[in-house]
C-alpha cells in the first residue's frame, strides 16, 4: 500500500494553518499553497465545497455564553448559555493518498474554511475577522469521489463576556453613577475575543 507522505504532511500543515486562531493563514501564504498544489496530481487532490452541521465538545458548551441586562429595573446583567449547533457551508480540500487497488483507496483526508455560519435562525455571517475551519477525515461515496462524506475537528472562533461581567450576573453595572441598559458584543469593554473547539459532519462536493 503505497501513500504519498508529502501530500499528507502538506494537509497536516494546511490544516494547523487554519485552525490556529492566532495565526490565521494570509493571502500570501493561502497563494504559496495552492501554486504547490496546482503542481500535483490531480487525481489525488480535490477541491470542493461542503455543507454540514458543527457543535462544541460537552466540556466547551459552557463557554460559549452571551451577556445582555433585563429590560426591567434595575437593569442587572443576565449570562445566558448559546448553543453551539451551528450549519456551516465551507470551502473543503481532500485527500485521497491510497491507491485505487487498496480496500482503504475511498478514505482520505479533508481541510476547511468555513464560509457561512448559520445559528439560531439567523443570518449567515461571511469571513468574520479571524479565519475558521478545520481538519479530518473524508470517505468518498462514489468511484469518481465526486461526493464524499467527512468528519472534522473544528477551531471555532467567537466573542464571549469578559469574566467580571460573568461574576457581575445578577446585579447591575454602573458607569458613570447610572447602571448601563444596553451591552454590545462588539464593545472590547465587556467582551473578549476566543476559541472554542468542536467537531462536524459534512456533506462534501468535489470537483473534478
Amino acid at each position: 500500500m503505497k501513500i504519498e507522505i508529502k501530500l499528507i504532511l502538506l494537509l497536516i500543515c494546511c490544516s494547523i494553518s487554519l485552525s490556529a486562531l492566532a495565526q490565521t493563514p494570509d493571502s500570501v501564504q493561502l497563494k504559496k499553497i495552492a501554486a504547490w498544489i496546482d503542481k500535483q496530481d490531480k487525481k489525488i487532490f480535490h477541491f470542493g465545497f461542503s455543507i454540514g452541521m458543527r457543535t462544541g465538545f460537552k466540556s466547551e458548551t459552557e463557554s460559549r455564553t452571551a451577556a445582555t441586562i433585563r429590560p426591567d429595573s434595575p437593569y442587572v446583567v443576565n449570562i445566558e448559555h448559546i448553543d453551539m449547533m451551528d450549519f456551516l457551508l465551507s470551502s473543503s480540500l481532500t485527500v485521497f493518498p491510497f491507491n485505487k487497488e487498496c480496500s482503504w483507496s475511498n478514505f482520505g483526508f479533508t481541510a476547511n474554511i468555513n464560509l457561512i455560519e448559520l445559528a439560531d435562525a439567523e443570518v449567515g455571517t461571511v469571513f468574520n475577522k479571524s479565519i475558521d475551519g478545520g481538519f479530518g477525515f473524508a470517505y468518498a461515496c462514489d468511484k469518481d469521489r465526486h461526493f464524499a462524506i467527512a468528519i472534522t475537528y473544528e477551531r471555532t472562533s467567537t466573542r464571549r463576556p469578559k469574566n467580571w461581567v460573568i461574576e457581575n450576573e445578577g446585579k447591575p453595572i454602573i458607569v458613570n453613577g447610572e447602571a448601563i441598559r444596553e451591552i454590545d458584543k462588539n464593545d472590547d469593554t465587556y467582551y473578549i475575543d476566543t476559541g472554542l473547539n468542536a467537531w462536524s459532519i459534512k456533506f462534501i462536493y468535489q470537483f473534478k
